[in-house]
């Protein structure tokens, strides 16, 4: 499919990214690959530590970067990671947009439960690459699009189904990733969210899923548990 705006992550140098092979490198150094907790269908990179992450990824970078959220699968993706592997036929043969990927679990669950194509969005282009390594490791395919989509006039690819996690964390920010789950739902779309405590995160007009109690690293959350709530946005 061609989206106006995709992002070729496998470009040296492009956005600032290093090469594949770089980033491998220090993924496989700092965020070793592999299954996570609840979703055993499907591993991704975790890492060991914030702090070393950060500094090995300015390091490769040579500049200052942003908090390395790309290497951790977050609570929130875990949780909407299962039901949507308990649930293939919500996926199967369509075309799903996971809005605010980060490092991708919950895109990898939809690719691997049968999704016609899965459309990996997210502002950070280290985000994006880390979730398409993850896709090639275990061969599966995401489409990355890096955009942001709480834009006026942001162009938004064809999907049937939009899956979103973790992301109203910050108040200026979380109305227009409301109305993205808004518009999208009033397209027809199916619309899933999960949520794990996120200050501003909005529950009405949504139907609940799935709970789960699940173990989080306490340098990158500041507690060892979050309760993942997992919802789908009603019409």
């Amino acid at each position: 499919m061609n989206v106006p705006g995709r992002l070729a992550v496998n470009t040296s140098g492009s956005f600032g990214l290093p090469t594949d092979a770089e980033l491998i490198r220090l993924l496989d150094a700092h965020a070793p690959f592999g299954p996570t907790s609840l979703v055993p269908e499907v591993s991704v990179f975790y890492a060991r530590s914030l702090v070393e992450t950060w500094e090995a990824a300015e390091l490769l970078a040579g500049r200052i970067l942003p908090a390395p959220f790309w290497a951790y699968p977050w609570a929130a993706g875990v949780g909407l990671a299962r039901v949507i592997l308990d649930y293939p036929d919500w996926v199967a043969g369509k075309r799903v947009l996971d809005f605010g990927c980060g490092g991708g679990v919950a895109a990898l669950a939809a690719a691997r439960a049968g999704a016609h194509e899965v459309i990996a969005n997210d502002v950070d282009p280290w985000a994006l690459a880390v979730a398409r390594l993850a896709a090639d490791r275990q061969g599966l395919a995401l489409t990355p699009f890096a955009t942001d989509l709480t834009m006026t006039g942001a162009v938004r690819p064809a999907f049937d189904v939009l899956i979103c996690s973790d992301l109203s964390y910050e108040k200026q920010q979380a109305p227009g990733q409301r109305s993205v789950l808004e518009a999208a739902r009033r397209s027809g779309a199916r619309v899933l969210v999960a949520d794990a405590g996120r200050a501003y995160f909005r529950d009405d007009r949504m139907k609940l899923l799935a709970k789960y109690e699940i173990a989080v690293p306490r340098d990158l959350e500041g507690v060892e548990q979050r309760t993942a709530l997992v919802f789908e946005l009603l019409g």
